[in-house]
């Protein structure tokens, strides 16, 4: 076993996995295809997961998608239309961050629900950290919806209320 992961037991949101000394840069996709299919338990029993302590590439990102979630369906984060502001491509499948200004607050939103098809899963990589701030808030929706009144939820539901982009 190359990860301390037990699905039998409460997880904390984000599920936290960093490596154990058998896990090195050079088996690191060997090992994520070992443990697969406790991973995808763990996540969907946590919401999401925050591999910490793993030193990967840049190029070893989207083979570590390939590798967790082989089953996805292919997704072109470059499309027109995906994006309301301009970003790069970093490596394959793999794009920069929205830019905005540090003064505007970026509320908590769904990533990507605005499409008439959008991802199953989502990966943040932090290539660089900065020297303050910088934080990727992140929050379970399960539990955020749960929490909001039942009969607020019906009348959601009963309009079938969606999002709109106003830019």
């Amino acid at each position: 076993m190359l990860f301390t992961l037990s699905v039998d037991t409460p997880v904390s949101f984000p599920l936290v996995i960093r490596p154990n000394e058998h896990v090195t840069q050079d088996n690191f996709l060997e090992a994520i295809s070992t443990e697969k299919e406790r991973l995808r338990e763990g996540l969907a029993k946590a919401g999401a997961i925050h591999f910490k302590g793993f030193k990967q590439s840049l190029e070893s990102f989207d083979p570590f998608m390939e590798t967790l979630f082989w089953d996805r369906e292919p997704f072109n984060p470059l499309l027109p239309g995906i994006f309301s502001g301009g970003r790069n491509l970093l490596a394959h499948n793999v794009v920069e961050t929205t830019y905005l200004d540090k003064k505007l607050p970026m509320a908590m939103h769904n990533e990507f629900a605005y499409l008439p098809s959008y991802p199953s899963f989502i990966c943040f990589r932090c290539l660089k950290a900065p020297a303050s701030g910088g934080e990727t808030a992140i929050a379970d929706f399960r539990k955020v919806y749960d929490e909001i009144d039942p009969s607020l939820r019906k009348r959601f539901e009963a309009k079938n209320v969606k999002y709109n982009r106003n830019l």
